[in-house]
This record gives C-alpha cells, sequence and structure tokens, in this order.
C-alpha cells in the first residue's frame, strides 16, 4: 500500500509538473508573435517579410547579426514561437560569450575522434 501511495504521488506531481511547463511555454510564446515587432519603415517591413519566411522554413540553426540593441533577441524569439518548432525549448546562444576554440562545436556538435587531414 506504501508504494502504491509513492507512485500515485509521483504521478501526480508529474502530472502538475508538465501542467505547469505547458503554461509557462504559452505564457512566453504569447509575447513573441510578428505583431509584437514594429516597422515603420520600408526596410524594416522587408526585414520582417524575410523573418516570415525563416519562420516557416525547415531550418533549425539561425545565425542573426547585428549591432546592440537592434533587437536580435526578439526577432529570434518571434521566429522561434512562430514556427513549426514552437513548442520545443528556445536555445539563445551568445556567441560573443564562448571561446573562439567552442563556438563550432556548440553549434554544430561535435565528434570524437582524430580531426581528418586537410587535402591538397
Amino acid at each position: 500500500m506504501d508504494k502504491l501511495k509513492i507512485l500515485i504521488g509521483k504521478a501526480l506531481e508529474t502530472v502538475t509538473l508538465r501542467n505547469e511547463i505547458s503554461q509557462y511555454r504559452d505564457k512566453i510564446s504569447h509575447n513573441y508573435h510578428f505583431s509584437s515587432l514594429i516597422c515603420k519603415s520600408p526596410e524594416m517591413a522587408r526585414i520582417l517579410g524575410f523573418v516570415r519566411k525563416i519562420a516557416q522554413s525547415d531550418a533549425t540553426t539561425i545565425l542573426l547579426q547585428g549591432e546592440s540593441g537592434t533587437g536580435k533577441d526578439r526577432v529570434a524569439k518571434v521566429i522561434h514561437y512562430e514556427s513549426s518548432r514552437g513548442g520545443r525549448p528556445f536555445m539563445d546562444i551568445n556567441c560573443t560569450a564562448l571561446p573562439e576554440t567552442l563556438i563550432e562545436s556548440e553549434l554544430f556538435g561535435f565528434e570524437k575522434g582524430p580531426l581528418p587531414m586537410p587535402s591538397r
């Protein structure tokens, strides 16, 4: 009977945690829609059109570049939450915070073993 009580308690906890995670993801995703991007200039409207195309694509890795304060983080989140991947976790990698030797393995993965010799 004690084991059953523990099992039921764990099952209830799992259901509660899953519901909380779902509510949290819904709350976050509601903040990041195309309508949250402000574009008054024709250039920004053109960029927003490009952002829409990226969100609809099958791309899984996107590199955004630009000056500090231009809204790269917001655009990245809009792309993520407006895409078919919106229900999955958002992975934000700040490349300036990584040593140069780790950037490639963080973005594209790492495979153990010797490096191939370059052909000449």
